[in-house]
């Protein structure tokens, strides 16, 4: 199976500057959709590529949400999801490990699941950086280098 990006390469993405200047506005406004509220913010990159943050959110469950960090290289166009931080609406199981987490967890994008064939994010571990929506978004900020304006401070009221 191809892989898209090495360990390595995901570890560089993450570690890669993202400083969302130009969003503002409607920009800022999460769709509704039957099920959940979403959010796709574009970023661009140096490197040319664009980074996505896409939240989502449940409209009945408040701990059934997705705070993701993808990367669309301009080779593929593909959304390559690097960073899920998940809510603690579901178990999830690790098919190669055939481990199951529960709780609040975090998917990460790996070099292994890409050449198993199975989703580059389908390995996930438990944590406890996070307990709801706003602070799952702060923690992925803080991992994915992500310099948050101010103006975003009211980026969830829409959910």
């Amino acid at each position: 199976m191809p892989v898209t990006f090495s360990d390595e390469e995901i570890q560089v993405l993450l570690e890669q500057p993202k400083l969302p200047t130009d969003l503002a506005g409607p920009d800022l406004i999460p769709a509704r959709r039957a099920t959940h509220h979403e959010l796709n913010l574009v970023i661009p990159s140096s490197s040319h590529d664009r980074f996505h943050v896409i939240l989502r959110r449940n409209t009945k469950n408040h701990l059934d949400f997705s705070a993701i960090l993808a990367v669309e290289p301009r080779s593929t166009r593909r959304l390559f999801r690097i960073r899920r931080y998940n809510g603690n609406s579901h178990r999830h199981t690790n098919k190669i490990e055939r481990d199951h987490v529960v709780g609040f967890h975090i998917h990460l994008a790996t070099e292994r699941y890409q050449k198993r064939g199975f989703k580059e994010d389908g390995f996930a571990v438990a944590t406890d950086r996070y307990e709801d929506f706003d602070s799952a978004i702060a923690c992925l900020a803080h991992d994915a280098n992500l310099h948050v304006p101010s103006y975003w401070g009211h980026l969830t009221s829409g959910f």
